[in-house]
Protein backbone atom coordinates (compact mmCIF):
# COMPACT_ATOMS: atom_id res chain seq x y z
CA UNK A 1 0.00 0.00 0.00
CA UNK A 2 2.01 3.48 -0.80
CA UNK A 3 1.76 5.69 2.10
CA UNK A 4 1.07 9.46 1.99
CA UNK A 5 2.67 11.78 4.27
CA UNK A 6 0.56 14.87 4.49
CA UNK A 7 2.72 17.66 6.38
CA UNK A 8 1.00 20.51 8.53
CA UNK A 9 2.03 24.19 7.69
CA UNK A 10 1.94 26.58 10.98
CA UNK A 11 2.94 30.37 10.41
CA UNK A 12 5.49 30.30 7.51
CA UNK A 13 7.32 26.69 8.99
CA UNK A 14 6.05 23.31 7.58
CA UNK A 15 5.80 21.26 10.35
CA UNK A 16 6.01 17.23 10.21
CA UNK A 17 3.63 14.77 11.52
CA UNK A 18 1.90 15.44 15.09
CA UNK A 19 0.49 18.11 14.47
CA UNK A 20 -2.19 18.31 16.73
CA UNK A 21 -3.22 16.12 19.62
CA UNK A 22 -5.67 15.15 22.36
CA UNK A 23 -5.19 16.34 25.76
CA UNK A 24 -6.01 14.31 29.05
CA UNK A 25 -9.06 14.63 30.77
CA UNK A 26 -10.21 17.37 32.82
CA UNK A 27 -10.52 15.69 36.48
CA UNK A 28 -7.25 13.95 35.85
CA UNK A 29 -5.75 17.31 34.99
CA UNK A 30 -7.31 19.35 38.11
CA UNK A 31 -5.87 16.52 40.22
CA UNK A 32 -2.30 16.95 38.60
CA UNK A 33 -2.42 20.76 38.71
CA UNK A 34 -3.89 20.70 42.14
CA UNK A 35 -6.61 22.77 41.22
CA UNK A 36 -4.57 25.27 40.70
CA UNK A 37 -6.32 28.02 39.12
CA UNK A 38 -4.15 30.21 37.31
CA UNK A 39 -2.26 27.22 35.98
CA UNK A 40 -5.99 26.33 34.85
CA UNK A 41 -6.90 29.38 33.55
CA UNK A 42 -4.33 29.03 30.64
CA UNK A 43 -5.98 24.89 29.27
CA UNK A 44 -8.89 24.95 26.49
CA UNK A 45 -11.16 22.82 28.42
CA UNK A 46 -14.82 24.12 27.74
CA UNK A 47 -17.30 23.67 30.18
CA UNK A 48 -15.36 21.08 31.82
CA UNK A 49 -15.49 19.02 29.10
CA UNK A 50 -13.41 15.56 28.95
CA UNK A 51 -10.50 16.46 26.64
CA UNK A 52 -9.39 19.41 24.32
CA UNK A 53 -8.10 19.43 21.01
CA UNK A 54 -4.33 20.85 21.86
CA UNK A 55 -3.03 23.02 18.71
CA UNK A 56 0.27 24.57 18.26
CA UNK A 57 0.74 27.75 20.64
CA UNK A 58 -2.40 26.24 22.77
CA UNK A 59 -1.25 24.99 26.05
CA UNK A 60 -0.96 21.09 27.47
CA UNK A 61 0.16 19.87 30.65
CA UNK A 62 3.74 18.51 30.82
CA UNK A 63 5.69 16.47 34.02
CA UNK A 64 9.63 17.70 34.92
CA UNK A 65 11.47 17.19 37.46
CA UNK A 66 9.34 19.61 39.32
CA UNK A 67 6.50 17.99 38.70
CA UNK A 68 3.60 18.73 36.74
CA UNK A 69 2.59 22.13 35.09
CA UNK A 70 0.96 23.67 31.93
CA UNK A 71 3.46 24.97 28.78
CA UNK A 72 2.61 26.43 25.60
CA UNK A 73 3.33 24.04 22.63
CA UNK A 74 5.92 25.51 20.22
CA UNK A 75 9.26 27.05 20.71
CA UNK A 76 9.44 30.36 18.75
CA UNK A 77 11.53 30.82 15.81
CA UNK A 78 15.02 32.14 16.02
CA UNK A 79 13.17 34.47 13.08
CA UNK A 80 10.13 35.24 14.81
CA UNK A 81 8.36 33.50 12.05
CA UNK A 82 6.38 30.66 13.22
CA UNK A 83 6.94 27.89 15.70
CA UNK A 84 8.77 24.84 16.35
CA UNK A 85 6.63 22.02 17.10
CA UNK A 86 8.80 18.60 16.82
CA UNK A 87 12.07 17.82 16.93
CA UNK A 88 13.78 14.80 15.33
CA UNK A 89 15.19 12.29 17.95
CA UNK A 90 17.87 11.06 15.80
CA UNK A 91 19.38 14.68 15.58
CA UNK A 92 19.02 16.54 19.07
CA UNK A 93 22.78 16.26 20.31
CA UNK A 94 23.46 17.82 16.51
CA UNK A 95 21.77 20.73 16.46
CA UNK A 96 22.64 23.81 18.78
CA UNK A 97 18.82 24.56 19.04
CA UNK A 98 18.07 21.50 20.95
CA UNK A 99 21.18 20.67 22.30
CA UNK A 100 21.38 22.09 25.78
CA UNK A 101 17.29 22.04 26.47
CA UNK A 102 18.03 18.24 25.51
CA UNK A 103 20.08 17.66 28.49
CA UNK A 104 19.00 19.86 30.99
CA UNK A 105 15.01 20.81 30.11
CA UNK A 106 13.66 17.42 29.21
CA UNK A 107 9.81 16.53 29.85
CA UNK A 108 6.59 14.41 29.20
CA UNK A 109 3.79 15.25 27.46
CA UNK A 110 0.79 13.82 28.52
CA UNK A 111 -1.87 13.40 26.05
CA UNK A 112 -5.11 10.86 25.39
CA UNK A 113 -4.38 10.77 21.75
CA UNK A 114 -2.90 12.18 18.63
CA UNK A 115 -3.82 13.14 14.99
CA UNK A 116 -2.38 12.44 11.68
CA UNK A 117 -3.77 13.10 7.97
CA UNK A 118 -3.50 10.31 4.72
CA UNK A 119 -4.81 11.28 1.46
CA UNK A 120 -4.70 7.72 -0.05
CA UNK A 121 -8.33 7.57 -1.19
CA UNK A 122 -7.28 11.23 -2.69
CA UNK A 123 -8.81 13.31 -0.27
CA UNK A 124 -7.47 14.18 3.09
CA UNK A 125 -8.61 12.18 5.90
CA UNK A 126 -8.25 13.20 10.09
CA UNK A 127 -7.32 10.00 11.81
CA UNK A 128 -7.43 9.72 15.33
CA UNK A 129 -4.98 7.45 16.81
CA UNK A 130 -4.75 5.87 20.52
CA UNK A 131 -2.49 3.62 22.10
CA UNK A 132 -4.12 0.00 23.39
CA UNK A 133 -4.75 0.33 26.76
CA UNK A 134 -3.18 3.11 28.35
CA UNK A 135 -5.91 6.18 28.76
CA UNK A 136 -2.61 8.69 28.63
CA UNK A 137 0.44 8.20 26.53
CA UNK A 138 3.12 9.99 27.36
CA UNK A 139 5.17 11.44 24.52
CA UNK A 140 8.92 12.43 25.13
CA UNK A 141 10.06 16.20 24.89
CA UNK A 142 12.18 19.23 25.91
CA UNK A 143 11.08 22.54 26.48
CA UNK A 144 13.04 26.21 26.47
CA UNK A 145 12.52 29.55 27.99
CA UNK A 146 11.70 31.97 26.28
CA UNK A 147 10.92 35.65 27.88
CA UNK A 148 10.18 33.75 31.01
CA UNK A 149 7.94 31.52 29.35
CA UNK A 150 8.59 28.12 28.70
CA UNK A 151 7.55 26.43 25.49
CA UNK A 152 8.11 22.83 24.86
CA UNK A 153 8.34 20.33 21.54
CA UNK A 154 7.91 16.66 21.18
CA UNK A 155 10.38 14.43 19.99
CA UNK A 156 9.86 12.39 17.11
CA UNK A 157 11.31 9.04 16.27
CA UNK A 158 11.07 6.65 12.78
CA UNK A 159 7.75 4.58 12.55
CA UNK A 160 7.51 1.10 13.13
CA UNK A 161 6.69 -1.13 10.43
CA UNK A 162 2.94 -1.01 11.32
CA UNK A 163 2.41 2.34 11.32
CA UNK A 164 4.20 3.63 7.94
CA UNK A 165 0.64 2.80 6.25
CA UNK A 166 0.04 6.59 8.00
CA UNK A 167 3.05 8.04 8.27
CA UNK A 168 7.06 7.56 8.02
CA UNK A 169 7.59 9.67 12.05
CA UNK A 170 5.99 8.76 15.47
CA UNK A 171 5.92 10.41 18.68
CA UNK A 172 8.40 9.07 21.00
CA UNK A 173 6.45 7.27 23.33
CA UNK A 174 7.32 6.08 26.80
CA UNK A 175 5.98 3.87 29.25
CA UNK A 176 5.79 4.82 33.11
CA UNK A 177 8.70 2.79 33.94
CA UNK A 178 11.34 4.21 31.32
CA UNK A 179 9.56 8.39 32.11
CA UNK A 180 12.01 8.37 35.59
CA UNK A 181 15.43 7.73 33.61
CA UNK A 182 14.68 9.85 30.64
CA UNK A 183 13.46 12.87 33.13
CA UNK A 184 16.85 12.09 35.06
CA UNK A 185 18.99 12.54 31.65
CA UNK A 186 19.45 8.69 30.33
CA UNK A 187 21.75 8.91 27.38
CA UNK A 188 20.47 9.60 24.32
CA UNK A 189 21.46 5.55 22.87
CA UNK A 190 18.91 4.15 24.73
CA UNK A 191 15.98 6.02 22.99
CA UNK A 192 17.42 5.93 19.58
CA UNK A 193 15.87 2.74 18.52
CA UNK A 194 12.01 2.80 17.05
CA UNK A 195 9.48 1.22 20.07
CA UNK A 196 8.76 -1.63 18.31
CA UNK A 197 6.03 -3.27 20.90
CA UNK A 198 4.10 0.01 20.91
CA UNK A 199 0.33 -0.88 20.39
CA UNK A 200 -1.25 1.49 18.19
CA UNK A 201 -4.71 2.08 17.15
CA UNK A 202 -6.32 4.25 14.53
CA UNK A 203 -9.31 5.41 12.60
CA UNK A 204 -10.61 8.02 10.20
CA UNK A 205 -12.65 10.45 11.71
CA UNK A 206 -14.56 14.10 10.89
CA UNK A 207 -12.19 16.82 10.56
Amino acid sequence: MPRSIIRLQYGVGVMAMCGRYESIGYSTAMDLLDNDPDEIAKLKYSDKSATYEVFPTNSGIVQTNSGYMVMQWGIPKWDHKGHIINGRQETLLEKPFYRKDFTLHRCIILASAFYEWTDSTGRKEKNIITENNQDIIKFAGLYKITDGIPHYVIITQQATPAFEVVHDRLPLMLDDDQISDYLAGAKLEQWTKPKMDVQLSWHSIAK
